[in-house]
């Protein structure tokens, strides 16, 4: 079996008993060093420039990350574009995407944007809670990984 399992068993039973862990992550100090701290967009240093800059690489990295959910549904698109029949098919193909996805962002902006301080209210509320719920979650997650190589995986077979 693997030790990852049982590590993350001991972090999800160590964070009820109260303890924390942290990972300190070094960041680059001239990519991404300060942070918006006004209205006025400027950045720690005092560059108005710098905050967006800060703004733009976030971006980046949110793109970068999210690949791995977003690339495979519009590679599809493409395909299914690239075998519709002709540039009038493969372009309804594409008009079709953009408006469920435009739909969807759409909803989900208005949603949070009208539901921001419900949600915030009830986040504080749970705010207390959330080192217990993290640490089920994490017991969880490594008793289903037992599960599945003991049992899905065969690993007693």
């Amino acid at each position: 079996m693997n030790q990852s399992v049982v590590f993350i068993i001991g972090i999800g039973i160590a964070k009820i008993f109260g303890k924390t862990f942290h990972i300190n992550i070094p960041m680059p100090r001239g990519l991404v060093y300060g942070s918006v701290a006004s209205n006025n967009h400027y950045s720690s240093n005092g560059n108005k420039n710098s905050a967006y800059t800060n703004f733009f690489l976030f971006g980046i990295g949110y793109a970068i990350a999210s690949l791995s959910c977003t690339l495979p549904i519009f590679l599809l698109v493409v395909f299914q574009a690239l075998s519709a029949g002709g540039i009038v098919q493969g372009s309804f193909v594409f008009l079709s995407y953009a408006l469920g996805m435009g739909a969807v962002m759409i909803a989900v902006s208005l949603a949070i944007g009208i539901s921001n301080q419900t949600f915030l209210k009830w986040l504080r509320r749970l705010a207390p809670k959330m080192n217990v719920i993290t640490s089920i979650v994490l017991i969880l997650a490594g008793s289903y990984l037992i599960y599945y190589n003991l049992v899905i995986g065969k690993l007693l077979a």
